[in-house]
């Protein structure tokens, strides 16, 4: 089951590559003063996530992995601080840590789940785990975005 060859320093570069652009994409859009379309702009970042993850499965060398983590480190990064100050701005201040704590039980309070489906995944192949990942993002992603809600997010921004 692995995918490349250089065992924990591979995996190393690859978390490294991931937090360096986790950290340049919060940078980036703490340096940003553009008026934007929120919903579009989620959108897009989000299909670029999907695509991200779905390439991940599909690269043949730790560089490319390298390159590619980078890339969706810095959407991740960028889309993490988008979506917070877009919550909290949007919701009554009263009930604003309320809000996040909700955020932050589905996002830390699923992750046991998410090991347990990707060791699931990766004992048929880690370029499977990584396929199907992305897929299932954009999925969601296409649910979210079609839905009624959604349209109406994404035109109204």
């Amino acid at each position: 089951n692995v995918k490349f060859a250089g065992g924990a320093a591979a995996f190393g570069a690859m978390l490294s590559s991931l937090g360096g652009g986790l950290l340049v994409g919060t940078l980036v859009v703490g340096a940003m003063h553009a008026r934007f379309s929120f919903g579009k702009t989620i959108l897009w970042l989000t299909t670029g996530l999907g695509f991200g993850l779905t390439l991940l499965g599909l690269v043949p060398n730790v560089i490319w992995a390298c390159v590619l983590m980078a890339l969706i480190g810095m959407i991740a990064g960028y889309t993490q601080v988008l979506m917070a100050s877009w919550l909290q701005s949007k919701s009554d201040p009263q009930f604003r840590g309320r809000v996040m704590s909700v955020v932050m039980l589905s996002a830390y309070g699923l992750t046991p789940l998410s090991y347990l489906l990707t060791g699931a995944l990766t004992q048929i192949s880690v370029s499977f785990m990584f396929i199907v990942t992305g897929i299932f993002l954009l999925i969601a992603l296409a649910l979210c975005a079609f839905g009624s809600s959604g349209r109406a997010l994404i035109l109204s921004s």
